[in-house]
């Protein structure tokens, strides 16, 4: 088997892209997550900056481990993380995985 990257390819969509979740979005995706319609369906406990971080800190180490992987969504003219889309559950050896998301309402996308 080839040797894994280290961080998700980024994978462009139209006017989206899948791109690895970075530092920089934590803002975003704390505004986003901090919406209880967008929690409503997921067992995040209460929001906060610091967890945010974490997470983002998560998802970049789980993938250099070869574990789950969650993915930014952004804008492509404008690289404005809008949602998430990732795996929840994975098995690389029986070739199956599960898939979740956050996506909140996107009033103003076109900024």
């Amino acid at each position: 088997m080839p040797d894994q990257p280290q961080h998700p390819p980024t994978i462009e969509l139209g006017e989206a892209r899948l791109r690895p979740l970075r530092m920089s979005d934590a803002e975003a995706l704390y505004a986003d997550l901090r919406d209880p319609a967008v929690t409503a369906l997921t067992s995040y406990p209460v929001i906060s900056v610091p967890l945010v971080e974490s997470m983002i800190e998560r998802s970049q180490s789980r993938w250099a481990a070869g574990e789950l992987l969650k993915w930014g969504v952004a804008l492509r003219h404008n690289d404005r993380l809008v949602g998430t889309r990732g795996f929840t559950e994975w098995s690389p050896a029986h070739r199956w995985a599960e898939a979740g998301m956050t996506w909140p309402r996107l009033t103003g996308a076109q900024d």
